[in-house]
């Protein structure tokens, strides 16, 4: 089974870009279960700024929770060959998701992820012009500028106090070794590309295998332009063979 959290956690005014992450998303699933013969699905979590943070986490945690109590029942799911993955917010929640999982061993004893998939994920939102380099280097990358990424954090996390904790910025979690091994994309023209690849890094620093893929030439939604883009023709064959090989 694969749980792939939705890319937002945040209302938007735009319909068409709602549509689009929509469309995005269902064209993956489609992808997923051709290619990697798994069964897969998007919890609908509550968004911001209604629902700010932690509701989007606890929300996609209950998933886990169903899947559970019902999954093997209901969706004839094989819990011992479960996967997690999102993209860019969604990503934020697989990790969170994962590191609560791994805390839990109440939940371990039923469910072991045997791999995060993580496209282009938002890993720390204590991140600035000031103390990221990417963030400084593409501060004005068209389609997610470091202005634009500042203002959907004031209102998924409007408390500043808790931008640190580890559920909203999973690259400040302290046991990495703990977790399941990790696939990571990022693009190389992305405000979150140094994040990511930290991700990747501790995870390795901490026994864990971890693959990060620098997408080349890509700003952050190359996963949605699939369809016209080489590069996300391959983040999406990467995530598929990726998913199979883990499960196999």
């Amino acid at each position: 089974m694969y749980e792939f959290v939705r890319a937002s956690k945040v209302c938007c005014d735009n319909n068409r870009v709602q549509v689009r992450l929509q469309t995005q998303q269902l064209e993956l699933r489609h992808h997923l279960i051709l290619n990697a013969e798994l069964t897969s699905w998007v919890p609908c979590s509550r968004l911001a700024p209604e629902f700010p943070y932690p509701a989007a986490v606890d929300d996609a945690f209950e998933t886990v929770l169903w899947a559970m109590k019902e999954g093997e029942t209901v969706l004839n799911l094989d819990l011992s060959k479960a996967a997690i993955g999102g993209a860019s917010a969604g990503a934020n929640l697989a990790a969170a998701v994962t590191q609560r999982v791994s805390s839990r061993e109440d939940v371990l004893c039923q469910v072991r992820f045997k791999i995060q998939l993580l496209v282009v994920p938002v890993v720390d939102n204590t991140s600035t012009v000031e103390t990221s380099p990417s963030y400084r280097e593409f501060e004005h990358t068209p389609a997610l500028s470091a202005k634009k990424m500042l203002w959907y954090r004031s209102l998924y996390l409007p408390n500043v106090e808790r931008r640190s904790e580890s559920e909203a910025s999973p690259l400040l979690f302290e046991n990495f070794d703990k977790l399941p091994p990790a696939v990571i994309l990022v693009g190389e023209l992305d405000v979150v590309r140094h994040e990511g690849e930290e991700y990747g890094r501790k995870l390795r620093e901490a026994g864990v295998m971890a693959k990060v893929e620098v997408m080349r030439g890509m700003p952050h939604p190359f996963l949605a332009l699939d369809g016209v883009l080489d590069e996300g023709k391959r983040a999406v064959k990467i995530i598929c063979d990726s998913l199979r090989e883990a499960t196999a």
